[in-house]
């Protein structure tokens, strides 16, 4: 069985608490990952050790995905552990996980044929569910509103 690929929302600034922006369901995921695809290890760790993931950050391995990462082998060997059933978290630096690197060389928004993947809430989440959608031909709809909308433009439904 194939692992799972959670694209993991992170808040762009440092002063932003992780949990003032995120679901705490998110929470449950990143404590089951050790695995993560990241844009910069340093960073990375930062916001795991902000949002104090269950795991020791050191039992965490870290694999970096970026604008240096050459395409094709060296994808192929982040995506490697998921093809054998180990689940991954993409985490970014712009706060859109799959929306840019790193992402759309290991999941594109999304899991690949027969792959699972997800999507995880937080600000700016709907980016690569939709871009990754549109990209494999598929149809999404999203329904709801963002929270703070509530009351400012007069609408409660």
């Amino acid at each position: 069985m194939k692992g799972t690929l959670y694209l993991i929302p992170c808040p762009i600034s440092d002063e932003t608490a992780p949990w003032d922006v995120l679901p705490a369901a998110n929470k449950a995921v990143m404590d089951g990952l050790d695995y993560f695809i990241v844009e910069n290890t340093r960073t990375a760790r930062r916001f795991l050790s902000k949002a104090g993931v269950a795991r020791p950050i050191d039992e965490l391995e870290f694999r970096e995905l970026n604008e240096h990462t050459a395409a094709g082998r060296e994808v192929e060997e982040l995506i490697a552990p998921l093809l054998a059933g180990r689940s991954a978290g993409v985490i970014s630096e712009a706060g859109v996980a799959g929306g840019g690197a790193p992402g759309a060389g290991a999941g594109g928004g999304g899991p690949g044929p027969g792959g699972p993947g997800g999507a995880r809430s937080g600000p700016s989440s709907e980016c690569p569910l939709v871009g990754g959608s549109w990209a494999r031909g598929r149809a999404v709809g999203l329904s709801g509103r963002v929270r703070g909308e509530v009351g400012r433009r007069g609408g409660g439904g």
